[in-house]
C-alpha cells in the first residue's frame, strides 16, 4: 500500500486530452483554492447553491439482465438513490431475449419502476406513471422467430412510448431522452440517413430542453472487447445532442470526442470484460466493478457519476448546459514533399536497412515525391532509377528518412499521409506499422503489388492512422519499401508525411507544484477545503507527496503516516491556491490527478470529484 496525491489543473478556454474530472465554471474566480482527499463531506458536488430548485435524479444502468447475485447487487444499490426513472443501455433479456427469460432477467428486479407491468412477480407497487425506459440490445434481438421481423418478447413487456423500439420521452424542465435502435436488425435503419436516424435528428432539432442525451447499445467509440461500433457514428453533437450513452461492452468506459461525451456503461450484472488498447478518445474506464450511473440535471449543468456496488464513486463528470468547445488542430510534424535517402539499385540492401541506426550515407537523396513516369499529370520532383531495361524493371525501391519528436505523448493521434504506386510497407523504428496493395506474409524484394494504381489514385495520399507509442522521444527512423505491380509498370510514385493532433490547453496549476498539507491523527479543522482558511501551519512540499513505492518511483515529498506502521493515518490533507487571469473565458476546467487509494477533491469550498470512496457519509476515518 502506498500514498500519493498528484494533481494538475488545466484548460482556461479548452479541455485536456487526457483528463480525469471536468469541472463547470461557476465554482469561484479570481484567487482559488483546490483540495483533496476526505473531510467529512457527503454531498455529490452538483455545483453552487444557484441550482434551485433540488436537481432531477435518475439511474442508468446497461447488461444487467441475467438474474445472478450481480444483477441483484447493482439493482439494490440503484433502489437505494430512489432515482425518479432508470434508462438502461440494452442487452435487457440474456441470452436471446425469450419471453420465458424475460420476468426473471428484469421484472424481478425493476418492476416497482414499470408501468403496465405484466409480469408475476410480487409486491408490485405500481407508479403512478412508467419510470422504467430500457434500449435494444443485441441479446434482446436474439429470440429467433419470436424476433422476426420485430422483437416481440421485449415488445410484449413493456409499454413504452412511440413504437417501443426507438422513442422519447421528456422529464421535468430540464431532459429529454432519446432511445436509438443500434442493431441492424431495426427494420427502420441504423444510418444517419434512415428512417430512424432522420426521426432522431429531427427530434432534437425540435426540443426545448437543456440537456438532450441519446442512449443507445452500440457505443460508437469503444476500447473494450467488441471495440467501436462505427455504424452508430451519426453527427450526435451537430445534431443538438447534449451526449451518447451506450451499453454493449461488459465495462465502463468515458469518453470525449471534440468535447463531446461518449460514455458506455455495461457494469450491470453481465461478466466484465477487460479492455483492449485504449483508444485515443478514451478517458476513463473500470472493468472491475458492478454498477451503474447515477445522474443528477439542472437547468445549468448535467452531473453524474459512475457508481459500484457498496455505493462507491469511480468517476465523476459535470457537463455545462453549452457543452465543452474542445476542437482539435491538426499540424504537419513532417511536410510532404520533405528529402529522403533513397536506394534504387534493384538489389536489397543490408537487413538492417529500416533499423534506427543504419549507415545508409552512400544512398542518394531528394525531395519528395520520387519516382518515375507520369503520375496522373505531374512527374515526381526527384526522379529514382529503374534499371537498364524498361521491360524489366526494379521490383522494389527502398527510402529512409529521420525526423526528431521530442515528446510523442504531447500528441492525441498521428497520421502518416501516404503516396505509395504501386505498394507499400512502412516501418517506424524497424518495426513494420502497415503495408498497401501488398500481400499478408513475408514480402521479399521480388514481391510484386496486389493491383496497380492508376489514374487520380496515382497521386492521391491516403490517410493512415498511426498511433502516437510507435514513436520514441528524440530520433525517429521511417523506413519505406515501394514495390511495382509488374516488371514493366509505366510509373512509380512515393511520399510521406506525417500530421499530429493537438487539443490546445492552458496550464492554470501544473504537476509537480508545490502543495500545503496536513497528515494528522485526527480530523482537519473544520473549514479546511473553502478559500480563506489559514494553513500557513501545514507543512509544504513539492507533488507528487506521498509514501511508499509507486509504480512511477518514489514521491518527491514524503509525508507522515503516524508513528505505528500497522495502523497509519487513514486521511492525509492538500491545499493548493492558484490564480484564474480571466475567470470570464472559462468554458471547463480539466483535473488530471494521481491518486492513491481514494479521494475527494474540492474547489473554494465545493466538491468537484470523488474516486474510490462512498458517496456519502465520509469522514476521516473512511
Amino acid at each position: 500500500m502506498a500514498a500519493i496525491l498528484h494533481l494538475q489543473f488545466l484548460s482556461a478556454c479548452w479541455s485536456s486530452h487526457s483528463s480525469v474530472t471536468e469541472v463547470p465554471p461557476g465554482t469561484g474566480s479570481g484567487e482559488t483554492s483546490g483540495d483533496s482527499s476526505s473531510g467529512g463531506s457527503t454531498g455529490s458536488g452538483t455545483g453552487s447553491g444557484s441550482d434551485i430548485p433540488a436537481p432531477t435524479q435518475f439511474a442508468i444502468v446497461g447488461d444487467f439482465g441475467v438474474d445472478t447475485p450481480n444483477e441483484g447487487n447493482v439493482a439494490n444499490l440503484i433502489s437505494t438513490w430512489n432515482p425518479e426513472f432508470i434508462v438502461t443501455t440494452g442487452d435487457n433479456n440474456y441470452t436471446n431475449g425469450l419471453a420465458s427469460t424475460i420476468d426473471q432477467n428484469i421484472g424481478q428486479y425493476y418492476r416497482n419502476y414499470m408501468a403496465d407491468y405484466v409480469g408475476g412477480y410480487t409486491p408490485y407497487n405500481a407508479p403512478s406513471s412508467n419510470r422504467f425506459f430500457p434500449v435494444l440490445g443485441n441479446h434482446d434481438w436474439d429470440c429467433g422467430a419470436a424476433c422476426s421481423p420485430l422483437p416481440t418478447p421485449h415488445l410484449d413487456y413493456f409499454s413504452l412510448p412511440g413504437n417501443e423500439r426507438y422513442y422519447d420521452f421528456t422529464w421535468g424542465d430540464h431532459l429529454h431522452i432519446f432511445v436509438v435502435d443500434s442493431d441492424t436488425r431495426e427494420p427502420d435503419g441504423t444510418s444517419p440517413t434512415s428512417i430512424q436516424g432522420t426521426w432522431l435528428q429531427a427530434q432534437l432539432a425540435a426540443s426545448t430542453r437543456p440537456f438532450k442525451l441519446v442512449v443507445l447499445h452500440h457505443p460508437p467509440y469503444s476500447s473494450g472487447t467488441h471495440g467501436s461500433s462505427v455504424h452508430m457514428r451519426w453527427p450526435f453533437k451537430d445534431w443538438g445532442a447534449s451526449m451518447v450513452l451506450a451499453g454493449h461492452e461488459h465495462s465502463y468506459e468515458r469518453s470525449l470526442v471534440d468535447g463531446f461525451p461518449y460514455i458506455t456503461n455495461g457494469n450491470g450484472g453481465q461478466t466484465l470484460w477487460p479492455f483492449n488498447t485504449p483508444i485515443i478518445q478514451s478517458r476513463l474506464r473500470d472493468a472491475s466493478h458492478f454498477g451503474a450511473m447515477l445522474v443528477q440535471a439542472t437547468a445549468t449543468r448535467l452531473t453524474y457519476q459512475f457508481v459500484g456496488v457498496g455505493d462507491t464513486v469511480f468517476d465523476s463528470f459535470t457537463l455545462p448546459v453549452a457543452g465543452i468547445s474542445h476542437p482539435p488542430q491538426t499540424n504537419w510534424l513532417m511536410n510532404t514533399g520533405s528529402t529522403w535517402k533513397y536506394f534504387d539499385q534493384g538489389t536489397v540492401p543490408d537487413p538492417s536497412w529500416k533499423n534506427p541506426g543504419y549507415d545508409d550515407g552512400a544512398w542518394l537523396s531528394g525531395f519528395g515525391p520520387l519516382g518515375y513516369g507520369d503520375l496522373n499529370g505531374t512527374s515526381p520532383a526527384t526522379t529514382v532509377s529503374f534499371g537498364p531495361d524498361a521491360n524489366n524493371k526494379y521490383i522494389t525501391t527502398y527510402f529512409r528518412k529521420t525526423i526528431s519528436i521530442p515528446d510523442p505523448t504531447a500528441y492525441s493521434a498521428t497520421e502518416l499521409r501516404v503516396l505509395a504506386d504501386d505498394g507499400g510497407v512502412l516501418y517506424i523504428n524497424g518495426v513494420e506499422f502497415g503495408r498497401t496493395n501488398l500481400p499478408t506474409g513475408t514480402i521479399g524484394n521480388s514481391t510484386l503489388a496486389l493491383g496497380a494504381v492508376g489514374g487520380a489514385s496515382e497521386n492521391t495520399y491516403v490517410a493512415y492512422a498511426i498511433p502516437t507509442s510507435a514513436f520514441v522521444a528524440g530520433i525517429n527512423t521511417l523506413a519505406v519499401e515501394v514495390h511495382q505491380n509488374a516488371a514493366n509498370s509505366s510509373d512509380l510514385g512515393f511520399d510521406l508525411g506525417i500530421t499530429a493532433t493537438t487539443y490546445p490547453e492552458e496550464t492554470i496549476l501544473a504537476r509537480q507544484s508545490g502543495w500545503k498539507y496536513l497528515a494528522p491523527a485526527a480530523a482537519a479543522p473544520a473549514g479546511w477545503s473553502t478559500l480563506g482558511f489559514d494553513d500557513s501551519s501545514w507543512s509544504v512540499g513539492t507533488a507528487p507527496l506521498g509514501y511508499g513505492v509507486l509504480n512511477t518511483g518514489p514521491p518527491t515529498t514524503i509525508i507522515s503516516y503516524g508513528p505505528d506502521a500497522n495502523n497509519k493515518y487513514p486521511t492525509s490533507y492538500y491545499r493548493k491556491s492558484f490564480t484564474v487571469p480571466s475567470h470570464t473565458q472559462l468554458t471547463a476546467l480539466f483535473l488530471r490527478t494521481q491518486l492513491d487509494d481514494g479521494a475527494i477533491l474540492f474547489l473554494n469550498g465545493t466538491e468537484v470529484a470523488r474516486f474510490n470512496l462512498v458517496r456519502t457519509g465520509v469522514t476521516y476515518s473512511t
